[in-house]
């Protein structure tokens, strides 16, 4: 139902009206979105070993052993109720039937850094710390609206979401302070989440940026939806075409 409801905005959206602070405002788009969105956020949002599970044969006896440094890390975000937030700005209306809109996107991303140092079979250390960050999105939408002769008198609307560009940063790394761990440990773990998460951010951006990217799509959906307006109006709302 969700889904038809955004596609009706949309229709309406398709007029000058839409750039008005008249029903279709920029807050409602952004508050329907954010309906959207919050069911399909995955958990985690992102994961990430480097090494993790790595064996060596032993000099002697030939047998495979741990060995080498391991490393992962969980994304997930945090508290979505409170930290998602979605922005809907600059809405245009370059020609009829073609609209075009940036939807920005922020949250508070958690990490959970897992290292454990192994040598010929041996652990030597494990250890594992928290952290957070802040990711910023940015997309260009653009949303285009046609009528085509229905079976009826009545025209069918058909509907079409592309997501045109997209932009994403990670800001605000931070290491957690973790109550009751302190000291050099607590240092060097921190330290090994921050490098960790450097060597692998365009990986990790790329990733994000992907999910959200797909997430923002399926709202509207990138094939053309067709709408029978007729049945629109008697309350009949047709199941949605399969991805």
């Amino acid at each position: 139902m969700k889904r038809w409801l955004l596609c009706v905005i949309l229709w309406s959206s398709s007029s000058s009206a839409f750039a008005q602070d008249d029903l279709d405002s920029p807050e409602q788009l952004a508050n329907l979105f954010r309906s959207l969105l919050m069911p399909n956020v995955p958990d985690p949002l992102y994961e990430k070993s480097s090494r993790w599970g790595q064996q060596r044969k032993a000099p002697i006896t030939k047998k495979l052993r741990n060995d080498g440094k391991w490393r992962k890390m969980s994304a997930t975000m945090h508290d979505p109720a409170k930290t998602l937030k979605i922005g809907v700005r600059d809405i245009k209306v370059p020609e009829e039937g073609r609209t075009t809109f940036e939807v920005w996107v922020t949250f508070r991303a958690n990490l959970n850094f897992e290292q454990q140092i192994w040598e010929n079979g041996i652990r030597l250390y494990s250890g594992s710390t928290r952290g957070h960050c802040t990711v910023v999105t940015r997309m260009l939408c653009e949303v285009s609206t046609r009528f085509e002769k229905g079976t009826k008198l009545v025209p069918d609307a058909v509907f079409r979401m592309r997501v045109l560009e997209a932009t994403l940063a990670i800001a605000g790394l931070e290491v957690d302070h973790i109550l009751g761990f302190g000291g050099d440990g607590a240092r060097i773990l921190g330290d090994a989440l921050i490098e960790f998460v450097k060597d692998i951010k365009p990986d990790l951006e790329r990733d994000l940026l992907e999910k959200g990217t797909r997430a923002i799509v399926k709202a509207g959906d990138t094939k053309e939806i067709r709408i029978s307006l007729e049945k629109l109006i008697k309350g009949e709302f047709p199941k949605l075409p399969k991805k």
